[in-house]
């Protein structure tokens, strides 16, 4: 759904795709995050503007978009997968979140959004902290490789290395959409080995020295391009585009 979202945005010349996703379904991947095991990055859940996709219904329930529709006669086209309680999502959709209303507060919606709301705020000022936390910890940079130094990178509190890390991965791929919890842990810990993040069209290769984040294929993403950390000064690949930027003081 996503590959052909973004082939036609591109095809059309769109710069934005707008989504119809409102406060319930992120609830619901938020709560999908937390039962998997996510950090605050999963907290967050959706966020109204991602990349090239924007969505302005976040904060609108769901039920107020189909009492929206039902009062001017829009027809809503149902899923019928929808249905099916072996989708995760739909467990936590018809099972979970009604239970949890039920038991602890039937505002209990309202609640988690506030604390995805929070958990996007705190999780962007990470980001700039990692992003500033790369620039000191940067080795060397070139077209498709990039280099972090692990002393320096030790230094760093530990929240600011896994966000390193993800700032060095989104410098190399143009976003980190395939990058996982696991992958990031690997990078920090292992002194010797060399993995690719499938999707992304970048290897991973872990030194005593130096971590390398190298890219070895064009990414199976689409053309339309997430916000991407800048080195400076450096060689920053944004590579859905098939450019880089080179930045010097």
């Amino acid at each position: 759904r996503w590959e052909f979202l973004e082939r036609t945005a591109y095809s059309v010349g769109a710069s934005r795709i707008a989504l119809g996703h409102t406060r319930d379904d992120r609830i619901e991947t938020m709560l999908l995050n937390l039962l998997r095991g996510s950090g605050i990055e999963g907290l967050a859940s959706m966020r109204a503007v991602s990349g090239a996709r924007i969505r302005p219904l976040l904060e609108v329930s769901r039920s107020e978009t189909a009492a929206y529709c039902a009062a001017r006669s829009i027809r809503i086209q149902p899923d019928s997968t929808n249905e099916d309680l072996r989708i995760r999502r739909n467990w936590v959709r018809r099972v979970l979140l009604p239970t949890i209303e039920e038991v602890y507060s039937p505002a209990v919606r309202e609640t988690l959004a506030r604390t995805a709301q929070l958990a996007e705020e705190e999780s962007n000022w990470l980001a700039e902290l990692g992003a500033e936390a790369l620039r000191r910890c940067l080795d060397r940079s070139k077209e498709g490789l990039l280099a972090v130094d692990r002393e320096r990178l030790a230094l760093e509190p530990m929240a600011l290395r896994r966000r390193v890390v993800r700032a060095a991965f989104a410098c190399i791929s143009g976003n980190t959409r395939h990058l996982t919890a696991a992958a990031v842990e690997a990078a920090l810990s292992a002194e010797r080995g060399s993995w690719s993040v499938p999707g992304s069209g970048v290897t991973i290769v872990s030194e005593p020295r130096r971590i390398l984040f190298r890219r070895t294929a064009r990414a199976s993403s689409s053309p339309l391009v997430e916000p991407t950390p800048l080195i400076v000064p450096g060689v920053t690949a944004v590579e859905p585009l098939g450019i880089r930027v080179e930045a010097c003081e």
